[in-house]
């Protein structure tokens, strides 16, 4: 999970989940963080689910697995872009 928001007027979450059912899981994350008792601004409004997993060999995490959020970033700019695009 990649939580975005820099410079915006809202959080969104990047996300590859591990159970491809994804029906519910704007939900199921959304009354994950509330009963966490996040700030609601800092809930993610939209989710976008990733296609490809994070890994070494696409670049998108380093050989100690950290993820690279700004490729990651990049390589769901269109998807972002239109989310805000969207939501103004």
């Amino acid at each position: 999970v990649i939580i975005y928001g820099y410079n915006r007027d809202f959080n969104i979450a990047l996300i590859y989940p591990n159970d491809k059912n994804i029906n519910n899981l704007k939900k199921e994350v959304i009354d994950l963080l509330t009963k966490q008792k996040i700030k609601s601004y800092e809930i993610p409004k939209e989710i976008i689910i990733m296609t490809e997993e994070l890994s070494v060999e696409n670049k998108l995490l380093t050989p100690k697995l950290s993820i690279k959020r700004d490729k990651v970033i990049n390589k769901y700019i269109n998807e972002i872009n239109k989310i805000y695009l969207n939501n103004n």
